[in-house]
């Protein structure tokens, strides 16, 4: 009866190490790692964890030229007023693709309570690619900020706002 003890006690540790040997095979760890040193040598060891190196290449973004710049500072300040009530659609529209004009063309913009309309207070860019820009920032009014975000991208020759989202 012993003996069937410890047999069921070794298919028990059998299995308890497939366990764990396929789980370490999921990972980048080996048993040498997992492996717990004694109290004595635990300061004279090396640590169990490493420090993961970080990539130093960053992703290469497209320079932004200077009328770039203004043409997605202009669009995205126009959305802010539209959006805020205090600039008709008409003002913009020639800058926004079809898709985003019928998009606005069915909300009811009221300016708020206090009269004043939304402003762009903060604009950044960046161009993931030749064609396309893409614009965020905050705006703000004396009761609200909120943030603005936009993409522009060629089209029939010309840059339009494709996507625009304020929250």
């Amino acid at each position: 009866m012993e003996q069937l003890v410890s047999l069921k006690e070794a298919q028990a540790s059998a299995e308890q190490f497939n366990v764990l040997t396929h789980l370490v095979g999921q990972t980048a760890l080996t048993l040498e790692h997992l492996a717990i040193p004694e109290q004595k040598t635990l300061a004279a060891s090396k640590p169990i964890t490493q420090r993961v190196e970080q990539s130093v290449i960053a992703p290469y973004l497209e320079p932004v030229t200077r009328e770039e710049q203004r043409f997605a500072a202009h669009v995205l300040s126009g959305l802010v007023e539209v959006l805020g009530g205090s600039r008709p659609l008409t003002q913009v529209e020639a800058h926004l693709s079809p898709q985003l004009c019928l998009a606005l063309l069915g909300r009811q913009f009221r300016p708020n309570i206090s009269g004043q309309g939304y402003r762009l207070r903060t604009f950044h860019f960046q161009k993931p690619s030749e064609h396309i820009i893409e614009a965020w920032g905050h705006a703000a009014n004396a009761e609200n900020v909120r943030a603005v975000v936009g993409r522009m991208q060629p089209y029939r020759r010309e840059w339009r706002c494709t996507t625009a989202t304020i929250l």
